[in-house]
């Protein structure tokens, strides 16, 4: 067991450094590259943007950028966010309660969703309410979170105003739990969405698949109930 390990974490490296490549790749590759957020300001000139490459260290050959970032990334040294100056890992740690707030909640009501829809699909296999949710399903992992986010957003909050577009709390409000809540509902439905499809088929299919078991055959035919 423990030499499996060791085999999985060994063949695991050239997987993170291939990864780590595309990463660093994609910021380079993409518009305006990492200074995009620079170039972008009519304010600032070429000199500017000259003497922030020198900064960063942007001036320096590819490879040496990588080597650099690739050493920052796993020492923890993720540089300082372009707005405000603050370091990266002082940020994405402040994030991370709210990030596990919203995913646990949304996880939370997607196991519960999913898996009644999936065991009750199995269980009424081929009624209306299998092929709805079967149907329902489909369409949710057809179409990405993103957008349902948006039509999420356009649809309860720009049109209806029932729920606000974005943050944890109102600004210049009481910051109450039914305040976070009410923030709280849209995010969490929108990413439980697609959650409960993947849970729900899988679910089902897993159900399935232990209905149909031999001795699962052989208790019906003895006389017990499926309900018991």
């Amino acid at each position: 067991m423990f030499k499996y390990i060791i085999k999985r974490l060994l063949q695991a490296i050239p997987l993170l450094i291939g990864v780590s490549i595309i990463a660093f790749s994609i910021m380079h590759l993409a518009p305006g590259g990492p200074l995009s957020v620079y170039t972008l300001n009519p304010s600032i000139t070429a000199q500017d943007i000259d003497k922030i490459k020198v900064i960063l260290g942007l001036d320096q050959p590819v490879h040496i950028q990588y080597l650099k970032w690739a050493k920052g990334m796993f020492t923890g040294n993720w540089g300082t966010t372009f707005f405000g100056g603050r370091p990266v890992f002082d940020v994405i740690v402040e994030r991370i309660p709210a990030t596990f707030l919203l995913m646990g909640s949304a996880m939370s009501i997607a196991i519960i969703i999913g898996m009644f829809t999936g065991i009750l699909g199995a269980f009424r296999r081929y009624s209306v309410f299998d092929y709805l949710a079967t149907t329902g399903a489909m369409v949710a992992l057809s179409f990405p979170t993103f957008w349902f986010g948006l039509m999420a957003i356009y649809i309860f909050s720009l049109k209806l105003g029932w729920f606000p577009s974005g943050g944890m709390f109102t600004l210049g409000g009481e910051e109450d739990i039914f305040d976070l809540l009410r923030h709280l509902v849209l995010p969490t439905f929108v990413l439980a969405l697609v959650l409960v499809a993947q849970w729900s088929r899988y679910t089902r299919s897993s159900f399935l698949e232990v209905i149909h078991q031999d001795y699962i055959r052989t208790a019906k035919a003895k006389g017990i109930k499926g309900s018991k």
